[in-house]
């Protein structure tokens, strides 16, 4: 029944967002979490219905975007294009050398996975410009996470596991979903949309509070049971980001002092739990243990990875493998292994394109949009380390799309102010004086 409801969603969402953007891709963040349930059940072949939106959303929409060229809705007004369309060019390139090697399926599989972080970083900033709209599409996005919050919630309160997952004799509350990644970055997205939505708004009132707190709360909870090592870091990182550059100390207390209570109420012993989850963390910090047993033992994969491109003729080195690497754990050695030396600086060099963008507009202005995107940047950052967010569609249509609409928003800030302190050119017509009457002789 759930793959039966989740067709139904994806063709009206489609179907929408083909005719009126504003509404359709608000519908489409709405029930992407209700058709990721269903990533196990292939409806032709090994395709499933996730496959299926990744591919047909960033056709529909990078051809609207350059149809519409340099209109407000148009790709042609994009910020930071150049370095967008140059990873996104060599996106194509290795993607059509691992087509030609590894099978076209594969080679469409790279393609369409990495092609959704430009999508991401244009869909909110061309049809989303006012407070207002950006407003709606944030509760949107928070109501997207009512579905993985519901099902997280009901493990806890019943215990029902659907998949066994376990981490440092933990286990994660993964519900209907192929991993807790899926779980947390959900729980993650409903949290700073709430963020963005409360910031936005021009009088949240208390029972408006209210409701924003204690459904950011209840995410918090069904976030905490995934036991994500890198979920926590970034928690922890944007408190730091927030208290420095938002300076709303009591604000973010008060937050912690609620989430600490929930976490009391639906999870025994919560710090042990943290410390039983990083304990490997812990003994290394404590001079004993080892370094190479952190991040779950992925420096014996990345290792193995480095050896395997070591092995490759130096063409592939440098142009990229020719093969399928999703698995990686490690979004720079996959771009490593897909697009070679070329592929990874491309992708160094855009994200520190972003990286800068985004400082200086914090710099310019500190408002909770710009605020919002350099704490999506930290998660990026954090989880480009052990996870590949760049082969995740959904994950790049949040993330860069936050970041995408505050860049946009400030360049047109700066732009309208150049506008307005240029001084007006006055035109100047060359018109003869008029004579006098003559006088009567």
């Amino acid at each position: 029944m759930l793959l039966d409801v989740s067709a139904v969603l994806v063709v009206v969402a489609v179907a929408v967002l083909i005719v009126q953007p504003t509404f359709g891709v608000p519908l489409l963040l709405l029930v992407r979490p209700i058709v990721d349930a269903t990533w196990a059940q292939a409806i032709a072949f090994d395709v499933n219905l996730p496959m299926v939106l990744g591919v047909l959303v960033p056709t529909i929409v990078l051809l609207r975007g350059v149809l519409r060229g340099r209109h407000d809705d148009g790709i042609g007004r994009m910020p930071l294009a150049l370095p967008w369309f140059a990873f996104s060019l060599y996106v194509l390139t290795f993607s059509a050398i691992i087509a030609f090697v590894d099978g076209w399926l594969n080679g469409v599989d790279v393609f369409f996975r990495h092609i959704n972080g430009i999508v991401g970083f244009f869909m909110l900033q061309a049809w989303f410009h006012d407070d207002a709209a950006i407003r709606r599409l944030m509760l949107a996005i928070a109501a997207a996470g009512a579905f993985p919050l519901a099902i997280g919630l009901y493990q806890i309160a019943t215990g029902y596991q659907w998949t066994d997952a376990q981490v440092e004799g933990l286990t994660r509350n993964v519900g209907l979903y192929h991993d807790a990644f899926t779980v947390r970055f959900y729980m993650m997205q409903t949290l700073l949309a709430l963020v963005i939505y409360g910031g936005l708004h021009p009088r949240l009132g208390p029972l408006r509070m209210a409701l924003v707190l204690g459904y950011g709360v209840l995410a918090f909870v069904v976030l905490f049971k995934a036991y994500s090592k890198s979920a926590m870091a970034t928690l922890l990182l944007w408190g730091v980001v927030w208290m420095v550059l938002r300076r709303r100390f009591l604000w973010i207390g008060t937050v912690g002092v609620i989430a600490a209570g929930a976490s009391l109420i639906f999870a025994v012993d919560p710090a042990d739990q943290i410390a039983q989850l990083f304990n490997k963390e812990l003994a290394v910090l404590g001079g004993q243990g080892d370094v190479r047993l952190t991040f779950q033992g992925r420096w014996f994969a990345w290792a193995e990875m480095l050896d395997e491109w070591r092995s490759y003729a130096p063409l592939q080195q440098v142009f990229g493998s020719g093969f399928k690497s999703i698995g990686s754990h490690n979004d720079y050695l996959q771009l490593l292994l897909h697009g070679g030396i070329v592929g990874v600086s491309l992708y160094v060099a855009l994200l520190g394109a972003v990286g800068v963008r985004v400082a200086r507009n914090l710099r310019r202005d500190r408002g909770v949009l710009n605020l919002a995107a350099a704490m999506a940047f930290v998660m990026w950052l954090i989880d480009s380390i052990g996870l590949v967010p760049s082969a995740y569609p959904p994950y790049q249509w949040f993330v860069w799309g936050v970041i995408g609409l505050a860049i946009r928003r400030d360049a047109e800030r700066v732009r309208g102010s150049a506008e307005i302190a240029q001084p007006r050119r006055t035109k100047f017509v060359f018109e003869p004086a008029p004579t006098a009457p003559l006088g009567r002789g």
